[in-house]
């Protein structure tokens, strides 16, 4: 498989030895533990049963219209984005897809990228042979936009999908976003063992006193509510994708900097906070500051953190469209689905080892 061009430029100064690993759990500096793909990630032909590109495309464009629209296209799906190195990664087809998530109620709290995710996910389903039934709002979530909350049935699998949204630019648009620390709380109380939490905080907050009175709230939520056993819920928590804006550091500059121009390559300096010369926006911090500030405080816990931050850092093409250097085309979201299915895996062959001993 050949190697996307903009990963031959950064491989040398970004994917380090230390970083370069199979998918797998494993120990980091203490009782932490992360789900990593190995670098450097390339492009791939999906298998014939993998999914169908065309009958994908429509899905989404429907949900978008019901659901959450991002105003975008949809190109046709006709590549998999993947480890180059696929010992310990599993690929999965619609359904292996229906399979594993059967008789689980998976739920995703976090931002609009997760609401990718979902749709994306649902449509995969759907794929496979699945009708579901669409709720936005429950009468105990009353007064928040729709796109706050929707929950899809798939009743063949008795599979449920359910996304609670939160954030902070969502609360600078007027919307009613949840508290996400609030509602991890409560929702791992309702949650059976094979029932999934995948969290995601960070891409709503530019400046790093936001993230500490934000995501990293959120974090400590996380970590205070862990199972501390195997019979509790499989709880992961998703990294931050990077952004790829014209500013100190790839984030988006903020209201007030004008239209954001087409999304750009991560530089050395921008990883350190210095893209621009004489200039410091958002802020000159490290590109990387939302995980680096929120992945300690889940490590105490021993949270599973899907590591996708590092691998995406060259995909600066592969954002919806110019100016939006946040959201991802479908081949990135495709993989940060594979990322959740290949963590689930491998926190369940986890306890199963753990129980066996």
């Amino acid at each position: 498989m050949a190697c996307h061009p903009a990963v031959a430029n950064v491989i040398v100064w970004l994917f380090t030895p230390a970083v370069v690993s199979a998918l797998r759990l494993h120990a980091v500096g203490g009782p932490s533990t992360f789900v990593s793909p190995s670098l450097p990630l390339v492009f791939s032909a999906p298998d014939n049963d993998a999914l169908d590109g065309k009958q994908l495309c429509e899905c989404i464009k429907k949900l978008s219209v019901l659901w959450h629209p991002l105003g975008v296209g949809c190109p046709e799906h006709s590549r998999l984005l993947e480890p180059a190195s696929q010992s310990s990664w599993h690929r999965h087809n619609v359904s292996q897809i229906a399979r594993i998530l059967e008789n689980r109620r998976v739920v995703f709290l976090g931002d609009s990228i997760l609401v990718q995710e979902v749709q994306q996910l649902a449509c995969l389903l759907e794929q496979s042979g699945q009708p579901y039934t669409l709720d936005f709002d429950q009468p105990h979530r009353k007064g928040h936009a729709k796109d706050m909350y929707a929950l899809f049935h798939f009743q063949t699998h008795n599979t449920t999908l359910e996304f609670i949204g939160g954030g902070l630019q969502w609360e600078f648009a007027g919307k009613r976003p949840y508290n996400l620390a609030n509602e991890v709380r409560q929702v791992v109380k309702t949650l059976g063992q094979r029932d999934v939490l995948e969290i995601n905080s960070g891409v709503h907050e530019n400046l790093e006193s936001d993230i500490l009175n934000n995501s990293v709230a959120v974090a400590h939520a996380v970590a205070a509510t862990m199972p501390k056993n195997a019979k509790g819920p499989v709880v992961l928590w998703r990294e931050t994708t990077p952004q790829h804006f014209q500013s100190s550091n790839g984030m988006y500059p903020g209201r007030g900097f004008g239209k954001p121009g087409r999304c750009s390559a991560m530089t050395p300096e921008m990883l350190l906070g210095k893209g621009l010369k004489g200039a410091c926006r958002p802020e000159c911090t490290h590109a990387n500051i939302r995980n680096e500030l929120t992945n300690p405080v889940l490590a105490e816990s021993s949270v599973p953190i899907l590591k996708v931050w590092q691998g995406l850092v060259p995909f600066y093409d592969q954002h919806l469209y110019a100016g939006d250097c946040t959201h991802w085309s479908r081949s990135v979201v495709h993989f940060l689905i594979e990322t959740f299915l290949n963590g689930l895996e491998a926190v369940e062959s986890s306890r199963r080892h753990a129980v066996s001993q």
